[in-house]
């Protein structure tokens, strides 16, 4: 630490001691597991009565960039540059075989969405986590979700084309869905040429339904509230000029609470509603059926099996169609806007 600069011997003529009294902020060592190097972790939180390092330092502006939306930014334009900052620290490793698939722009929601709802499953069955889990749940649970090869898997960086030409017109799309058993959202990003028009996958968020049942309608609006947030950061993280941004529901329900102007709604309709107009103006909803609808596999899921025949055939799967989205139905759709 003395030699990197991290800290400094304190020189004996200081600082004048009061009273002998000396503050001693208490550390540990920690050990890259695979790098092998020695990092010390201070603890400034402690506190001897009631004070601590923290409590006495004045908080700044958070200039941290969020993952998610360094990765959006990444993949704005062909060419992108990386750096490393030295002795910057390293995520730790990953306990649980759900959250081992590190996706954060959500290309792989629909096919983590089973495994979650397996764990939810053995929660609702008051399973302990140190508990055995029986192996017929274990053999065709989570080695039926998790079992795949991603070596098919690719995903081109940059979101725009090669000579796609000058752009005059970018503007992103949110898809939402739900069913029983869990709901999500995917969005894309349409782009305009002067004679072109291309489709790109953005994210994907899939959440599974709560304990708690509850409606079809609920859900669907629930998942409607989760496209309004994405479209939220979406719009903080991304760096291009955005038209107004277009919101896709299957649910005619949905589409009915949102344009209501007259009737009143129960606390739960009532308060996701006012969140939706808070954000958004009622004629950027639109319907569409739910066949073309690709949020569907992010609220229902897809076993590995599935997984694998989509890839092979490559449509379908709202995470692979931007890439020949021009031959999908979705494609004929967004070119008919």
């Amino acid at each position: 630490m003395l030699e990197q600069g991290y800290a400094e011997k304190v020189p004996t003529n200081e600082p004048t001691l009061e009273q002998g009294k000396v503050w001693y902020i208490p550390h540990h060592g920690v050990r890259h597991p695979t790098k092998g190097k020695l990092r010390v972790v201070f603890d400034c939180g402690c506190t001897y009565k009631g004070i601590s390092l923290n409590s006495q330092l004045l908080q700044g502006p958070d200039f941290t960039n969020t993952l998610i939306g360094v990765l959006l930014r990444f993949r704005e334009e062909p060419i992108a540059v990386m750096a490393d900052i030295n002795a910057m620290f390293h995520q730790e490793g990953i306990l649980s075989v759900v959250s081992s698939l590190y996706d954060p722009l959500g290309f792989l929601s629909p096919f983590i969405i089973p495994a979650k709802l397996l764990l939810q499953e053995l929660c609702r069955m008051n399973f302990k986590w140190d508990e055995p889990v029986p192996r017929d749940v274990s053999e065709h649970g989570l080695s039926g979700s998790l079992n795949f090869s991603m070596s098919g898997f690719k995903v081109e960086r940059c979101i725009k084309p090669k000579n796609f030409g000058t752009q005059v017109k970018a503007e992103l799309h949110h898809f939402s869905d739900a069913s029983q058993t869990g709901y999500g959202t995917v969005s894309y990003l349409r782009l305009e040429s002067t004679d072109n028009v291309h489709v790109s996958f953005i994210t994907g968020k899939a959440r599974v339904a709560p304990l708690k049942q509850l409606t079809i309608p609920r859900l669907e609006l629930a998942a409607a509230v989760l496209a309004v947030r994405v479209n939220t950061m979406l719009l903080k993280e991304l760096q291009l000029p955005l038209q107004r941004s277009v919101f896709w529901t299957d649910s005619t329900t949905v589409l009915k609470y949102i344009f209501n102007e007259t009737k009143r709604f129960h606390t739960y309709v009532a308060n996701r509603v006012s969140t939706i107009r808070e954000s958004t103006d009622k004629d950027q909803w639109r319907y569409v059926n739910t066949k073309d609808n690709p949020a569907d596999e992010a609220s229902r899921g897809l076993r590995a099996q599935v997984w694998e025949r989509k890839m092979a055939k490559r449509t379908g799967l709202f995470a692979l169609a931007p890439h020949q989205v021009a031959e999908t139905r979705l494609g004929l759709l967004f070119h008919s806007i």
